[in-house]
């Protein structure tokens, strides 16, 4: 099954290199306005398959993410390509 189009565009996902001593993960994600990330998030947040993955994962206790899960929005500067 093909997944859900639950968030508008991914433009990237990035992690640390092999040798890195982090564990640091930072999706891009694109959205059209702060009022349609929320609700792609809550949607995503509410989906029946999305809870059973994570449900299953956490099946032997919470998986803990020092400093919680960070969500930060980003406007792109004048010169980037993104610009409307």
């Amino acid at each position: 099954m093909p997944p859900k189009p639950l968030l508008t565009a991914l433009i990237g996902s990035f992690g640390p290199p092999a040798a890195a001593d982090t564990k640091v993960y930072e999706l891009r994600i694109a959205h059209a306005d702060q009022e349609a990330r929320d609700a792609n998030f809550n949607a995503f947040r509410g989906d029946p398959d999305w809870v059973a993955v994570r449900d299953a994962s956490e099946k032997d206790g919470a998986i803990l993410i020092k400093d919680g899960v960070k969500s930060v929005l980003l406007k792109p500067t004048d010169y980037s390509p993104t610009q409307k």
